[in-house]
């Protein structure tokens, strides 16, 4: 995979506002992007509820702006 979202941060914890999880060997991509994750359970969660992606992606927009 390429570039990660959120600089390879874990997406769930980063949807919980923590930015500072990215020892992350799990990856999935959706709709293009490729996301990162701390374990394979938070991965699958964000496979069944994408609104985790979409908090992950406010949260990162406001602590980056």
């Amino acid at each position: 995979m390429g570039k990660y979202e959120f600089n390879g941060n874990c997406a769930f914890a980063v949807s919980f506002g923590k930015m500072d999880i990215n020892d992350c060997p799990f990856e999935m991509e959706v709709d293009g992007k490729n996301y990162k994750f701390s374990n394979k359970m938070v991965m699958r969660l964000c496979k069944w509820f994408p609104s985790i992606l979409k908090k992950a992606e406010k949260n990162w927009e406001g602590a980056t702006n």
